[in-house]
């Protein structure tokens, strides 16, 4: 669980997107062989563990907002608990996918070499419904590969999860025909022409789109964007004041202003504080005049 999520997109920044299409199969070769009852615990595991790794910073700001919101500051241990407790929770619920994946899979399949025929379908529909409290499909991971995601705009994220579904589940099969001295099947050929034959449309499909975007782009006009980017942490948020996190804004701000933007632009919750309809507002916000803002 713990090396399948360092694959996935908290930690793709450090380990690329190549892991991720097969670091799963172990979890789908091993399920595929379990009982329900097993199944159940080991998926559960699985999954507790996978979304651990990636949710393991909650625990510092919910800590943080118990200590200064809810609880006395001077009972920092509770408030810490606390934290703890909503962080394990928060993984073992979004972990559950894992344990679907398998139900369904375990459910629809007759027999093992089924399992991994359905596993790639059962898993994306699972990752694409399933209510997350924070939206983060599998496919996400996919960023540094601009010729598979240009598929996106045909099929959507979920088809992303599909195609690493698809090779993980396949070398979990394959794996399974080889250490079991089984004569390679139809199934296995079928579902290995198929998958070569997807990813290599996807592939062909992504080179064309992406050259004709870059094409379209070189011929395009063009608009000159300030973007600021303030880099307060939530801590920083927490001890400096409003007026000083908007001056170090237009500080910022009006270092682009030489470069002749025509707008520029903040980023998300730069600006804390919430407005009227009253235009007037906004004088406490933006402090230059010659060019729009966008925050």
């Amino acid at each position: 669980g713990v090396v399948w999520y360092l694959s996935n997109i908290g930690y793709v920044r450090y380990f690329g997107s190549l892991l991720s299409w097969f670091t799963l199969f172990p979890f789908i070769y091993i399920l595929s062989n379990e009982s329900f009852k097993k199944g159940i615990v080991l998926s559960a595991v699985f999954g507790f563990s996978a979304y651990l790794v990636h949710f393991w910073w909650m625990i510092i700001p919910v800590t943080i907002v118990m200590k200064n919101s809810i609880l006395p500051p001077h009972i920092m241990v509770l408030s810490f608990l606390l934290g703890l407790v909503i962080t394990v929770s928060v993984s073992f619920f979004h972990g559950f996918i894992y344990t679907l994946m398998f139900v369904f899979s375990k459910f629809v399949s007759k027999r093992r070499g089924l399992f991994f025929v359905i596993f790639p379908l059962a898993a994306t529909v699972v990752d694409g419904f399933f209510p997350k409290l924070w939206m983060d499909y599998l496919g996400y991971s996919q960023f540094c590969f601009p010729y598979i995601t240009q598929a996106v705009d045909l099929f959507g994220v979920s088809f992303l999860t599909f195609l690493m579904m698809l090779t993980n589940s396949l070398i979990a099969y394959a794996f399974y025909c080889f250490s079991s001295r089984e004569k390679i099947n139809f199934t296995l050929l079928s579902f290995s022409c198929f998958t070569v034959c997807i990813i290599s449309a996807t592939v062909i499909y992504g080179v064309y789109r992406y050259n004709d975007i870059s094409l379209k782009i070189l011929k395009s006009p063009k608009s000159n964007i300030g973007l600021v980017q303030g880099n307060y942490s939530g801590l920083e948020k927490k001890r400096e004041t409003i007026n000083n996190q908007i001056m170090r804004y237009n500080v910022l701000s009006k270092k682009l202003l030489k470069e002749n933007p025509q707008i520029i632009v903040w980023p998300e919750s730069a600006i804390p504080v919430k407005f009227s309809s009253n235009n007037t507002n906004y004088n406490r916000v933006k402090y230059f005049n010659t060019i729009p803002l966008l925050f």
